[in-house]
């Protein structure tokens, strides 16, 4: 039979576009909006419940919990939870749900209101950062009354207004980027609005001043924008996202956000002495390559310098890595992403100084060209680098990309960003990102500024005594020394790369950069670390 004729002949399905889609909100801040969306705390009482929440009828299905979501008329109420349980993790939490919820019924526009028991309650949580009872100090407090919360912080009215916005932005975000029915306009949102139009988001808060209100809210929408889109990227599967195309991503990117990008690879990694990047990439059909990305600032000398570690897929090369979870080694390139997007965020922000970032882009796969266990290779600063094992092919990478970083540029400040040991997410698990640096005062800018950003981190040590396992018996160092502190002699083997003089932190992100589990909207990649470079570059930005 003919097969052009044939009954049976499948239908042509046109290719997925993978393009970025920002979330699908305008935000302002005048206007009449139905439906409006009201936050509300559990434990109000009925006479609170009356004077709060107005005309809206109090019932035993809705309890309030933190995300919980209950359309009434004209009405969205939105849980927080308790007050006295009240945590700034748990405000986020709710508004990333009341994103998702607004991406899926994509109203033609819905009011935000944010009220002053809110503003009140975070006040009150933002005072423990100072005054929180220290039951050393205290100890002779009778029962479990005065609670001691965690990972305090200060905790102002536009930290509110910033974490809300930048939390619906993110909630409104998707990683179903290649279904095929993603783009379709068939099924319409409420109001009759189309899948594919925009939300008009009409934010109030209740007793804070328009300006503060305007720029809190700003700032809330770019931050959660691009950290979307460093979600959407990771999220693209290796075949869509190799070093390539990344590369061409990248090109796109810099021209909308006004940056430089220069491009080394092929020959030119070889005579420039990028040792470890060539290494990793040799197995790949795709070459590897570096991209630098710059973003030049009002102080044009000694730019803050990010590194990002961007293996796009690693299968862990000859040392193979176990099959079941595999698939989620797309998401190795997550430290590139976020520091693409950070400079985005630095040129946005008009930041005086100066940023740049370095990306090394790989894939690790075992073809017969792959580097084998026992090879050594040079690395960018003339050091010689045993390969005991392959898949700890991240620092390899990240080496050669520091040493260039202290070589060209001479930085202020040197962060890099890796999905680099399991060992991180056995310490921390998914929750907190584990940093390391030498330097007491760059500690003390990254604590501070992951606490006032919810981007948790936690100190490892960082020291020498932890370098005897990374001792070679053919070379100058090798790149393993065993299970033991893997996250902590991972960082001592970096250190081989980096000048003593310069201030540099380096920080894991293996557990915090995606989800295996949870609710939909949150699993897989997750956007951590642009709220952290916030509040990072405006501490940097306010230094002489």
């Amino acid at each position: 039979m003919n097969s052009s004729t044939s009954p049976l002949k499948k239908k042509q399905r046109k290719a997925v576009d993978p393009t970025f889609t920002p979330p699908p909100f305008d935000l302002h801040f005048d206007g009449e909006a139905v439906p409006s969306v009201l936050p509300v705390f559990s434990d109000y009482s009925d006479e609170e419940w009356k004077k709060l929440v107005g005309g809206v009828k109090k019932t035993e299905f809705f309890k309030g919990r933190p995300g919980e979501l209950l359309p009434s008329g004209a009405t969205i109420l939105l849980g927080l939870g308790e007050r006295a349980r009240f945590h700034p993790d748990t405000l986020v939490a709710a508004f990333r749900a009341l994103g998702a919820q607004l991406l899926s019924i994509r109203p033609a526009v819905v009011g935000i209101q944010l009220p002053a028991t809110l503003f009140s309650v975070a006040k009150e949580y933002g005072a423990l950062a100072e005054n929180a009872p220290d039951p050393f100090r205290q100890p002779h407090v009778k029962g479990r009354e005065r609670k001691v919360p965690d990972y305090l912080q200060p905790f102002t009215e536009s930290d509110v207004i910033f974490q809300a916005v930048y939390a619906v932005f993110l909630g409104g975000s998707t990683t179903a980027i290649l279904k095929t029915e993603r783009d379709s306009d068939a099924t319409n949102g409420s109001n009759g609005s189309k899948k594919g139009k925009r939300v008009r988001i009409i934010l109030s808060a209740e007793g804070v001043n328009s300006t503060d209100l305007k720029k809190a809210a700003h700032e809330g929408a770019l931050v959660g924008e691009l950290a979307a889109s460093s979600r959407h990227i990771a999220a693209l599967p290796g075949n869509f996202l190799n070093p390539e195309q990344y590369e061409q991503f990248a090109r796109g990117f810099v021209k909308q956000y006004g940056l430089k990008l220069k491009v080394i690879k092929g020959s030119d990694l070889e005579k420039q002495g990028f040792g470890g990047v060539i290494a990793v990439g040799k197995g790949s059909e795709i070459p590897p390559r570096v991209l630098v990305v710059e973003y030049t600032g009002s102080r044009r000398s000694h730019p803050i310098v990010l590194v990002g570690k961007g293996i796009t897929f690693d299968t862990g090369g000859i040392s193979l890595k176990p099959p079941a979870d595999m698939h989620e080694m797309k998401y190795d390139m997550s430290g590139s992403a976020l520091v693409l997007h950070a400079v985005a965020l630095a040129a946005k922000k008009k930041l005086k100084t100066s940023v740049t970032a370095l990306i090394g882009l790989a894939e690790n796969m075992p073809d017969g060209r792959a580097i084998k266990p026992g090879d050594v290779y040079t690395a960018y600063n003339g050091l010689t680098v045993e390969v005991q094992n392959t898949d700890a092919e991240g620092r390899l990478v990240l080496g050669d990309l520091l040493a260039m970083a202290c070589k060209q540029y001479h930085p202020a400040v040197l962060l890099d960003f890796a999905t680099l040991t399991g060992a991180c997410v056995i310490a921390l698990g998914n929750d907190a990102t584990a940093f390391m640096t030498g330097s007491e005062g760059l500690a003390s800018e990254v604590d501070a500024a992951c606490r006032r950003s919810l981007e948790r981190g936690w100190r490892l040590p960082h020291w020498s005594i932890y370098d005897e396992g990374l001792k070679s018996d053919v070379a100058d160092v090798r790149n393993i020394a065993g299970r033991a502190a893997g996250t902590v002699t991972a960082m001592r083997f970096l250190s081989r790369f980096v000048d003593a003089n310069i201030p540099w932190a380096h920080l894991d992100i293996a557990g915090t950069a995606y989800k295996s589990s949870g609710p939909e909207y949150a699993r897989g990649p997750s956007g951590w670390g642009l709220r952290f470079m916030r509040n990072f570059f405006e501490r940097m930005d306010e230094r002489p």
